[in-house]
């Protein structure tokens, strides 16, 4: 029988057989685990894994590690069981890192990753619908593309960020910190941004805005972000605003 052991490296699990030989490559890194000669002395060298029965904490661990990986398929298949066991929802992800994760095209709906970091990670097309990221780094993120409706986003920090093309559909960005950030394309359509940092943000004719207009040289947009001001628009119907036809 098999015995279910960790990779050191990335995290991703071994497939091991006892008196198959002392060192074991890891199919997702390609990194040699060196085994120990005897199941019970325990760990030999760096590379070594532990024989024990995983507890959920350590598989947690594992797979939050994998999650990191800038290997898609190590980050994706961890995501599927981070989802399947129920932490990617339960609040077991709050203030996990994924600093550079390559998590493209990643189904990560309704996903509770408050306070966490997520900076220069690759997530263009990702589903963060609903997801909980209050409060998340997304320092130079690659969010392009992204599916981010409704998500809670408050405080968060996606500073120098790409959203190009990003769905913000009744996103709450109350204080976010978006200075540079690319929201060309995108849709801001319902969004809340009050107190949110904007400076430097570049916005282009096809991002919508969050009264459903289209973005113009003219667009004040510290109307949407300035309660003080006199034109202060937030949104106060559940439901997404109708998008204006662009220019010509």
């Amino acid at each position: 029988m098999n015995e279910l052991l960790i990779c050191s490296s990335c995290g991703a699990p071994l497939d091991y057989e006892p008196g198959g030989g002392i060192v074991v490559r890891c199919g997702y890194c390609g990194t040699k685990v060196l085994m120990s000669a005897e199941p019970r002395s325990g760990p030999v060298g760096a590379g070594s894994c532990s024989r024990a029965v995983e507890s959920d904490d350590a598989r947690r661990r594992a797979l939050c590690k994998q999650m990191a990986s800038t290997n898609r398929a190590i980050a994706i298949r961890a995501v599927d069981e981070l989802r399947l066991r129920g932490w990617l929802t339960d609040g077991s992800l709050r203030g996990e890192i994924f600093v550079r994760a390559n998590l493209e095209g990643a189904h990560l709906r309704d996903a509770v990753l408050q306070g966490g970091s997520l900076r220069y990670a690759q997530l263009h097309d990702v589903d963060l619908s609903g997801a909980d990221l209050r409060g998340v780094a997304f320092l130079e993120a690659d969010l392009s593309g992204a599916n981010l409706t409704r998500a809670r986003l408050q405080r968060a920090e996606p500073r120098y960020a790409d959203l190009q093309g990003a769905v913000l559909r009744m996103a709450d960005l109350r204080d976010a910190k978006m200075f540079a950030v690319s929201l060309q394309g995108a849709d801001l359509s319902g969004a809340r941004l009050e107190g949110a940092d904007t400076r430097e943000a570049r916005f282009d004719r096809r991002t919508v805005m969050p009264d459903g207009t289209r973005w113009t040289p003219e667009t004040d947009s510290a109307r949407f972000t300035d309660p003080e001001h006199p034109s202060f628009w937030q949104p106060t119907e559940p439901l997404p605003v109708t998008v204006k036809a662009p220019p010509p």
